[in-house]
């Protein structure tokens, strides 16, 4: 499963968590065989 893993010195509002979760969703799809539902993405 791929991982990515994203830190932030500021808060993230949930808004822009969840636009940060469709760019990575659409990058993902680079790799072979893997799609957004594949995806895990931790915000700290």
């Amino acid at each position: 499963m791929p991982v990515i893993h994203t830190y932030s010195s500021t808060p993230i509002p949930a808004a822009a968590r969840e636009s940060l979760k469709a760019i990575y969703g659409k990058a993902i799809e680079a790799v072979p065989g893997k799609s957004e539902t594949w995806l895990l993405c931790l915000i700290e």
